[in-house]
């Protein structure tokens, strides 16, 4: 009786074990896509950004830069602050930057 249970019960057990697991997490990251920084590489558009780091429409790059650099102080993960919030401001600063860059271009 035990050889059975060693060589059919208990490798089935090991991969109901596994699946489970398997299933949880991608229950997990279906729940919460923004949860890691790979997912935050969507496009934000413009206006999000601008709206995001509090600026209107005719700031420059040193008021994006300094509005950007106020916030990351305030919402960095070192001073108490969310890696996801701050992994938004860099997407923003990112986005408003380069179609700066793109515009000068």
């Amino acid at each position: 009786m035990l050889p059975i249970f060693i060589f059919i019960a208990l490798p089935t057990l090991s991969v109901a074990l596994l699946l489970t697991i398997l299933c949880r997490k991608m229950a997990d990251a279906l729940k919460h896509p923004h949860a890691n920084h790979e997912s935050l590489r969507w496009a934000m558009s413009r206006l999000d950004a601008l709206r995001l780091l509090g600026l209107n429409d005719s700031a420059g790059v040193p008021a994006i830069r300094a509005a950007y650099k106020r916030l990351m102080f305030q919402y960095h993960p070192d001073h108490g602050g969310s890696t996801q919030r701050a992994a938004m401001l860099n997407l923003a600063r990112d986005t408003l930057l380069r179609k700066r860059r793109s515009r000068a271009a």
